[in-house]
């Protein structure tokens, strides 16, 4: 799945970042880079989506969301204590 397909307020996990991606080290820099945590905060125009990793929030054009390989997040169940 691409992070441009990806709904607001899902939780996923960086799995690739294509060869190409625009800022690809300056994107990685921010924290998103394989292994990273992002929340889809929200979606704009153009097709630009908004994420938060860590304690920042990055607008992504289009073309590099679509570049981004990501992996839903799932909630683990709490066990009864």
């Amino acid at each position: 799945m691409r992070l441009s397909q990806c709904r607001e307020c899902a939780r996923v996990r960086v799995v690739e970042v294509a060869d190409g991606a625009a800022g690809a080290p300056s994107i990685a820099a921010l924290g998103v880079r394989p292994g990273a945590v992002l929340r889809v905060t929200g979606r704009g125009d153009f097709g630009r989506v908004m994420v938060a990793v860590g304690g920042v929030r990055v607008v992504l054009d289009a073309a590099t969301a679509r570049r981004i390989g990501v992996r839903p997040v799932v909630a683990r169940a709490r066990q009864a204590s």
